[in-house]
């Protein structure tokens, strides 16, 4: 029977699987299917994905793993050896363990099914294997339950290519932990973690996390599990995205359900994340994390609020700090029932695990891949300008816009006299053209944030060069090519402005100072419109802050806020106020350390951000967690700092550049490092959350400074210090970003639910992108619906359009969209609509409605009653009639099956008779009760008895139901066979 089966695989697999699983495809709602197709033997099975291409093989009670159809002979033949653990390497060879005698290690080279025997365990060198893994240079390492010099279980490794390099690293003896965990976590200095199931210093026997130093050859305990503290029985690591090293515990801590727990292996840190509870508790297998940290598992025995100890599927969401149940398996339907393994990420970020007699897959989880976060929508990033050297070298970003749409920016070097340039972007060619070169007496090293007045002149400062090499302020007229050098400094007016300026609608410019001033800390000053005199509104003096990097911002009532870089109660920077018609700059907030150990960061380097209810945000470069910088809030109201987001490397490093915001309150931003290339990334936050939209690599540029700006599509502008064709930077662009660029104005219902008819509409306004040119082009909408405003590649497309517009030089189109329903596969929960406006070969301009909806997520629900014939007769016909209800609020129409049964009276689990499995359409709307009829032929061999019919509905979950408990019916009238 196993030959005929796997001949037949790869014929008849797609069409079997698929008519189960396609369905459910594109289901937002949680929901378990079942994909079983003939067992090879226990404790191996394998089942197939949608295309037949895929195979997951269940490895014991360990975890679920992913071959491919040409690996089935390979793996029949391990199994056929009582053979599991199978694990694959780049070649395509096949490495697993086996239980004969103390277990062995074997390998099968690829395309053939010969079982070669690699290390075979004695109980001195260790007995019963777990798990292994394969280190970067193709080393196998591994643990042992047992054996041993202690029969305590061992530590081992050697080379597959060579078992004679075979080597014990550790023997374990109880107080540093017995019977070792399967899953190994091998950081990049080859040091090994892991756990053990008992045993430590502890008073309890609770378990370990272990290290093996590689550098000591020492194996060292950790951590000892106290059962009342920490919880005892821990499961295998699973390393982050964070570099941290997440498990869980059996049972133990206060409510003795047991936890989830971090780990830090670079400090040895140990952090309970959460107490499992009711539902969740229990957790046995190692735990799965995703991209945003977000830990997802299973439980063999949690859920008994709800379906007697079936086991449950959880997620711990790291944002809000919420554990939820993903799934409760119940005892009427076994797909997924006790799930021992842990969970497989398919390539649609669904979570297949294993239960006792099957394999699930949950659709639908919110699950984060790495493919989401380097990229968020259709985001592209360009490199729109590199830099020569002539043309400048080392690029600035804050560049600005003129009406035409011409970009200017300033280089801190290259140019003429290599000491920094200002240029043009042409708004039609694209072309760089060198406006004026800095040769010293004009000024020395541009810095970054220019700003343009209603005249279209544009303003910047220069570090050095002026009449005392201490900094200028100037002005370029770009009509006339004029560049003036409106004032410079001189030690006691302030020295090396490094922040750019701020202009208010009068023409007054305001900005710092590095050095110089009263106390050489630095200064705050004006020049008044229409001169050249710089005024001093404040010194620095430390306590008050010191060293300001970034510049200042004005309120509606002339107050200027900034942060100082230094400074401040703690030397670690300050948040300070100039109040309108003043010289005094007062502290409001200090940071408070460095070095990792900052609870508000360090360093601010940035000018802030003045948000519509007062706050302020802004960055710091150093301080946070991993002293890699953090986005920080300053609520004035109430006096409070407080770390929106702290970076960690991955989502950027080290960010000296400012933020802005879009039309619903997202933020964008820089970091000078970080990322995929180490080169930088651009990041949004969105109601605290962050997601990396781009990560820079090198031909894009290298090292962003200064702050973002916005096109008129929405596209993100930016420039790069190095990086590009000569290493000098460049400029770049960021098109499809998600930017929210305005509201549209929107007309819904206060409530809908979810796929139900509702009658709205939305205005969405399409400006030319051009103040020159007409613009004659086809569009594409997209209408999508957010729950955080803030575009996402989940957020559930609602309808797309395509209109032709013809819009003239600098004006706005219209379009009018009718809403007639909403997703039905949205969630309980509050929803804006996001409008993308796409012209054929452009870039997606985003708006958000400027209205909401409040949704109720779609529920179905079938329950009712039987009722029985008075009497059966074996070998004809009856019938059971069934009043159904659709307990839901949304309608049911699909054909439903359901299994018609007779259940002896008193007869215990187990006894009941299967009669026929039908099905039939269901078209019941929300509320109502229909009664159905089916037919049935009672077997011939029926024993003569009393019985109950039972009906039982959608037995394989084909129908996603709010509650799967009430789905069997029993009939009241009891039947007498004679």
């Amino acid at each position: 029977m196993r030959r005929k089966f796997f001949s037949r695989v790869r014929s008849v697999v797609a069409a079997q699987v698929r008519s189960l699983m396609e369905p459910l495809e594109d289901r937002r709602l949680m929901s378990v299917v079942t994909t079983p197709l003939t067992p090879l033997s226990s404790p191996a099975e394998i089942f197939a994905d949608t295309n037949g291409t895929t195979l997951y093989w269940a490895d014991g009670a360990q975890e679920v793993r992913q071959f491919a159809v040409a690996d089935i002979p390979a793996i029949e033949a391990a199994d056929a050896a009582s053979a599991t653990g199978l694990i694959k390497d780049s070649t395509g060879t096949i490495f697993g363990i086996g239980f004969a005698g103390n277990g062995s290690i074997f390998k099968i080279a690829p395309g053939t099914t010969t079982i070669v025997p690699l290390i075979t365990f004695n109980g001195t060198n260790g007995s019963e294997p777990e798990d292994i893994i394969l280190g970067p240079d193709g080393t196998i390492y591994g643990t042992t339950a047992n054996g041993g010099a202690n029969d305590a279980g061992t530590l081992y490794k050697f080379d597959p290519s060579d078992p004679t390099t075979f080597v014990t690293l550790a023997e374990f003896n109880g107080t540093n932990g017995q019977s070792p965990n399967s899953g190994l976590f091998l950081d990049d200095s080859g040091n090994l973690f892991g756990t053990t199931d008992r045993g430590g210093s502890g008073t309890g026997d609770d378990g370990t996390i272990f290290k093996f130093d590689a550098s000591t050859a020492s194996l060292t305990t950790v951590v000892s599990f106290e059962e009342a503290v920490t919880g005892r029985r821990p499961t295998s690591l699973t390393a982050g995205p964070d570099g941290l090293l997440y498990g869980a515990t059996f049972a133990g801590a206060p409510a003795g359900f047991g936890t989830l727990f971090s780990f830090n292996p670079s400090n040895n840190a140990f952090e309970q994340v959460t107490e499992m509870n009711d539902d969740t508790q229990g957790p046995e297998t190692a735990l799965t994390v995703d991209a945003a940290g977000n830990i997802f598992g299973v439980t063999k025995e949690g859920g008994t609020s709800g379906n007697n100890d079936n086991g449950a599927a959880f997620k711990f969401d790291r944002t809000s700090g919420q554990l939820s149940t993903l799934r409760l398996f119940n005892i009427n339907t076994p797909v997924g029932r006790y799930p021992n393994s842990k969970l497989f990420i398919d390539a649609n970020g669904d979570l297949i695990g294993r239960g006792d007699t099957s394999i699930f897959k949950i659709a639908g989880s919110g699950f984060i891949q790495s493919a989401d976060l380097p990229v968020l929508g259709d985001s592209s990033i360009s490199a729109i300008a590199t830099f020569d050297g002539a043309n400048g070298n080392g690029a600035n970003g804050g560049l600005v816009r003129d009406a035409a749409g011409n970009r200017y920016g300033t280089t801190s070097g290259g140019g003429t006299s290599q000491q920094g340039n200002l240029f043009k972007i042409d708004a039609t060619t694209g072309a760089i053209t060198s406006l004026f070169s800095f040769s010293g007496t004009d000024g020395n090293s541009p810095s970054e944030n220019l700003v343009i007045d209603s005249a279209g002149n544009i303003y910047g400062v220069t570090i050095l060069g002026g009449a005392n090499d201490l900094g200028t302020v100037f002005r370029f007229n770009p009509a006339t090519s004029t560049m003036t050098t409106l004032a410079s400094f001189n030690g006691t007016n302030g020295s090396v402005p490094f922040a750019g300026l701020t202009i208010d609608s009068a023409g007054n410019l305001f900005g710092t100072t590095l050095e110089g001033g009263a106390n050489a800390k630095g200064t705050v000053f004006k020049i008044a419109a229409g001169t050249s005199t710089i005024v001093t509104l404040g010194s620095f003096d430390g306590t008050n802050g010191s060293t300001p990097y970034g510049g200042v911002i004005l309120d509606s009532a002339g107050n200027l806020f900034g942060a100082a870089r230094v400074g401040g109660a703690s030397d670690d920077g300050a948040i300070y106020k100039v109040a309108a018609g003043t010289t005094t700059i007062t502290l409001l907030k200090s940071f408070d350390g460095a070095n990792g150990n900052s609870t508000t960061g360090s360093e601010p380097r940035a000018k802030l951000l003045l948000l519509a209810n007062g706050d302020l945000v802004g960055t710091t470069s150093r301080g946070g967690p991993t002293d890699d910088g953090t986005v920080f809030r300053y609520t004035p109201i109430s006096d409070t700092l407080t770390t929106v987001l702290s970076f960690d490397g991955s989502n950027g490093d080290g960010p000296s550049s400012g933020l802005i915001a879009d039309a619903a309150g997202n933020l964008y931003g820089v970091t000078s490092s970080g990322g995929a290339n180490d080169n930088g990334v651009v990041y949004r936050i969105t109601n605290g959350a962050t997601a990396v939209v781009a990560s820079i690599a090198g031909a894009q540029g290298r090292s962003p400074r200064g702050d973002l700006t916005v096109d008129a599509d929405g596209s993100l502008i930016g420039a790069a210090n190095a990086g590009g064709n000569a290493d000098n930077g460049t400029v770049f662009k960021l098109s499809n970003a998600g930017f929210i660029f305005g509201t549209s104005d929107a007309t819904l219902p206060a409530t809908a639910i979810a796929g139900q008819k509702i009658k709205g509409k939305i205005t969405v306004l399409f400006p030319n992108p051009s103040a020159t040119t007409a613009f004659n082009n086809t569009v594409t909408i997209n209408l999508r619906t957010s729950q955080d405003v803030g575009l996402n590649q989940d957020d559930a497309l609602l309808l797309t359009a395509t209109k032709k517009l013809k819009i003239k030089a600098g004006g706005t189109a219209t379009i009018k969209l009718p809403i007639k329903s909403l997703p039905g596969t949205l969630e309980t929960g509050t929803y804006f609509l996001l409008a993308e406006v796409t012209p054929t070969g452009g870039a997606t301009r985003t708006t958000v409605s400027d209205d909401f909806v409040s949704v109720t997520a779609a529920t179905r629900n079938l329950t009712g009653t039987a009722t029985g014939p008075a009497k059966l007769v074996p070998a004809k016909s009856a019938k059971v009639v069934l009043a159904i209800t659709n307990t839901g609020n949304a309608p049911i129409s699909e054909v439903v099956e359901f299994a018609v049964n007779a259940v002896p009276v008193g007869g215990g689990p187990g006894t009941a008779v299967a009669i026929s499995l039908q099905t039939k359409t269901f078209k019941i709307n929300a509320g109502q009760t229909k009664k159905i009829t089916a037919s049935f032929g009672v077997p011939p061999n029926l024993a003569a008895g009393t019985y109950n019919i039972q009906v039982a509905l959608d037995p394989n979950n084909g129908l996603v139901e709010s509650n799967e408990q009430d789905n069997v019916l029993l009939s009241t009238a009891v039947s007498t066979v004679s």
